[in-house]
């Protein structure tokens, strides 16, 4: 039986201390890693996959099978990271398939059948000659796990793989994983803070917390309402903010337009009418719905901008780091807050780049947020976060944007329920509903919250009342 075996006496960067004293071993089958924001997983999973590209120090050993990680075949163990552009190198949904085989020399005739099944395994046959760059998040990240599959590896690492997929796509990607696990013997390493759909497939976990590992138990959302509320089988009745449930049309309207009809390559906007209400609208749907398409045109990533004063965030924050520190970064903006100090202050002396994902997104945030723009539209904010840095969040959004609007475009609908004035539920292009969180989520039969699913009508746990 394969496995790996860590001995990591301590792993950092600069002079800060990532990882420090872990002993495990890792064996066949699920492992599912959770943690904190910036404890550590990234940079430990990345650690097991022989030829990635690897920042810091190490001060230990790492093996698999009784082998140096280092003498491991390249194609033995794949990756599948947080963000699929940083992996994507081919034109052609189909190429991208095709692409390691190719590289290493495998038949034509092979390279033909083996992507031909992992496509129709996928279920990404539909676009399977589409344009790579025309893909949503959420395609792009199963094309990124399809590709990595057609190399037949025995282990696959995959760093926040949900991230990007809406929660529908999230459990059938996660039902993907154990049939692959289960029917081609292919073991998994997933880095993952929605434990809903995968923790109950798991043969292990790992807790990281403060670099090391810990003895915490993993629990799904489910789990863990239950543990705070109560029995849900119980009786009971929902008690709802006065202030939370406000009609959209006591709000002003900040941006209307009729028959938005725009062809962006494959893909095509066709809404009869838009309405943005002032406050903080969240704009949720299955992967490929138009959300991002959306949020260029208005934020005129397209062409002209529709609003005056309008600033986008996008899912790949990266893209808007140019200075060597998180100060650097806050102040060729604007004087920093201290607000903002008291949410991201001690990543300050840190490089943008060497923080762990859902950090660089609370930074951006904060970026983006000191323009000033009268409405900020945010892709997928709380990208790679746990739940305490959705909380920073929330604070930087009740504070910062407290005179201003937010357009935020997520699949966390449980962050949706917690933030949202208005909700827009967008599919084919197309407003399939719009209106108070609880008008369009509750009304939902599978695309809502957990806690909708469990106390019919409610979106919050204070509005549960168990009688």
């Amino acid at each position: 039986m394969e496995r790996f075996d860590l001995d990591i006496k301590r792993l950092s960067i600069d002079d800060h201390e990532i990882l420090h004293d872990i002993s495990l071993s890792i064996g066949e089958g699920i492992t599912v890693i959770a943690g904190k924001s910036g404890a550590g997983k990234t940079q430990l999973v990345r650690r097991l996959v022989p030829g990635l590209s690897q920042i810091g120090r190490l001060d230990g050993t790492i093996t698999y099978g009784g082998k140096n990680i280092k003498d491991i075949h390249p194609g033995t163990i794949g990756f599948v990271s947080q963000n699929p552009d940083n992996q994507i190198v081919c034109d052609r949904v189909w190429h991208e398939l095709a692409f390691g085989l190719e590289s290493t020399g495998v038949k034509s005739d092979v390279i033909r059948n083996r992507v031909a099944e992992v496509a129709t395994v996928f279920g990404i046959d539909p676009i399977f000659e589409q344009a790579t760059d025309t893909l949503s998040g959420g395609q792009k990240q199963k094309v990124v796990l399809a590709s990595v599959l057609c190399m037949n590896p025995d282990v696959v690492v995959m760093d926040e793989p949900s991230s990007m997929l809406d929660p529908i796509a999230t459990a059938e990607f996660f039902e993907l994983v154990r049939r692959l696990n289960i029917d081609l013997g292919v073991s998994f390493v997933i880095v993952e803070h929605n434990l809903d759909h995968i923790l109950e497939y798991a043969d292990a976990t790992i807790y990281l917390e403060e670099g090391t590992v810990t003895d915490k138990k993993l629990k799904t959302k489910k789990q863990k309402l239950i543990e705070q509320i109560g029995d849900p089988k119980k009786p009971f009745k929902i008690e709802k903010d006065k202030n939370g449930d406000e009609s959209e049309a006591k709000r002003n309207i900040i941006y209307s337009e009729n028959s938005v009809r725009k062809s962006f390559g494959s893909f095509t906007l066709n809404i009869p009418k838009l309405v943005l209400h002032e406050g903080v609208t969240c704009i949720v749907g299955p992967n490929g719905a138009g959300k991002s398409t959306l949020a260029r045109y208005l934020s005129g990533f397209y062409g002209k901008k529709k609003l005056e004063s309008v600033s986008l965030l996008p899912q790949d924050v990266l893209m808007i780091f140019v200075k060597d520190t998180v100060t650097e970064e806050l102040a060729s903006v604007a004087p920093i807050p201290d607000y903002i100090e008291a949410e991201i202050g001690y990543l300050y002396d840190r490089h943008p780049l060497d923080i762990s994902g859902g950090e660089q997104h609370l930074v951006a945030l904060a970026k983006i947020m000191l323009r000033g723009s009268a409405l900020t539209i945010l892709d997928e904010p709380t990208k790679g976060m746990d739940e305490d840095y959705k909380e920073r969040v929330k604070t930087l959004l009740e504070i910062g944007f407290k005179e201003r609007d937010v357009l935020i475009i997520t699949h966390d609908l449980e962050f949706v329920a917690d933030i949202a004035d208005d909700v827009i539920f967008m599919f084919g292009g197309d407003i399939a509903s719009q209106g108070e969180a609880h008008d369009v989520l509750c009304s939902n039969t599978m695309y809502k919250p957990v806690i909708a699913k469990l106390w019919d009508g409610a979106l919050r746990p204070e509005e549960i009342k168990l009688l």
